[in-house]
């Protein structure tokens, strides 16, 4: 389990990730279990249902080839053999200053050094280097105990326009691709996507989703449970 203690408008939250169990149980507390797998569960919290996708990481690396679909495979390729070089220990600095020119065109929140710092040792960074720059890069929460990786942020270059847009769809395939890899060696069990979008009408979330499930691996219901304190704090801007 990873615990993660933050702090908005001052006040402070917890996130519990792939618990067992019930570490507290105070609705008026500001709390959010992710991935909760316990059989006992937290009282009078809200409750919901998430998908995402898992790849099993234990599987040997020619099957994980094989789980992944034609033209994703196509694309890694491209990326093994288009000079694009993969890195395991990107600065947390450069991340967020990588991931927060993404963020600011996306229209997404922007990240601080310290947001990153509070995952503490659980937070490995790993990115894609084309011509000596980074065109992607993927953060990423580790559970060694549960031995499982979860996708937490990823960022690229996508948006700008002095980029080929083509190759960075290429460098992203091609970066989770290797990031598999570098976590099985690790000896990770599960690489988790980090949640996919169920629904019919996003049509961009539609395609994330998409992206996802073309590297094969097995769809999966989760269960998140929330303190009335973090859905009130969800929702303040």
């Amino acid at each position: 389990m990873i615990t993660v203690v933050k702090k908005k408008f001052h006040l402070k939250y917890y996130l519990y990730i792939n618990s067992k169990g019930v570490i507290q149980n105070n609705t008026f507390k500001i709390i959010r279990y992710s991935n909760f797998v316990g059989t006992k569960k937290p009282s009078f919290f809200f409750h919901k249902k998430c998908k995402t996708v898992l790849i099993n990481l234990e599987k040997e690396e020619e099957v994980l080839w094989k789980d992944i679909k034609n033209n994703t495979r196509n694309e890694i390729r491209r990326g093994l053999n288009g000079g694009l070089i993969f890195n395991i220990d990107v600065d947390v600095k450069e991340f967020v200053d990588f991931y927060n020119h993404f963020a600011i065109e996306k229209g997404l929140a922007i990240l601080t050094i310290d947001d990153c710092k509070k995952y503490g040792n659980n937070l490995r960074i790993t990115g894609v280097a084309l011509d000596g720059k980074f065109c992607v890069m993927h953060a990423y929460v580790c559970d060694m105990d549960e031995s499982i990786v979860t996708l937490l942020y990823s960022a690229s270059l996508r948006l700008n326009k002095d980029i080929d847009s083509k190759m960075i769809g290429i460098s992203n395939r091609f970066s989770h691709y290797q990031d598999m890899l570098y976590f099985k060696k690790e000896g990770f069990s599960l690489y988790d996507w980090g949640g996919i979008y169920d629904g019919d009408e996003d049509l961009a979330q539609m395609g994330i989703a998409k992206f996802k499930k073309s590297f094969g691996g097995e769809i999966k219901a989760i269960d998140v449970f929330y303190s009335l304190g973090y859905s009130i704090l969800s929702i303040l801007k």
